[in-house]
């Protein structure tokens, strides 16, 4: 199974308050990656689907929010705009994709890739 690794955790604190009394607020990113079931398992060659979510826990607005996939050997990623709209290969070849924003506080987001069984 790949891995993705999520970056985006911040905290505000709020500098018109005094430091003893701070109120902070703060963006708790949490990212679930789940399978697409496609009634008859996958073979080698299969093109797989995964949703990611993304949900912004906190009590802040998220922006430019980075997704970055490591693959394992049993999945190869599809770098093609039309199969994967949004996604692109950075660094070492690995894919990332980045929201952007706003994701509100108390709201999810769900980033649809696809990859190829090997």
């Amino acid at each position: 199974m790949a891995e993705f690794h999520l970056r985006g955790f911040g905290r505000w604190t709020c500098p018109a308050v005094p430091t003893n009394n701070a109120s902070v607020w703060d963006f708790d990113l949490a990212l679930t990656k789940v399978l697409v079931d496609n009634g008859t398992g996958y073979a080698p060659g299969d093109t797989a689907t995964f949703r990611i979510y993304v949900y912004n826990q906190g009590s802040l607005d998220a922006y430019n929010i980075n997704l970055v996939e490591y693959l394992t050997t049993d999945l190869d990623y599809i770098n093609d705009g039309t199969v994967n709209p949004g996604w692109f290969q950075f660094g070492a070849g690995n894919p990332g994709y980045v929201i952007n924003g706003p994701l509100a506080a108390n709201d999810s987001i769900i980033i649809p890739v696809k990859f190829k069984v090997n």
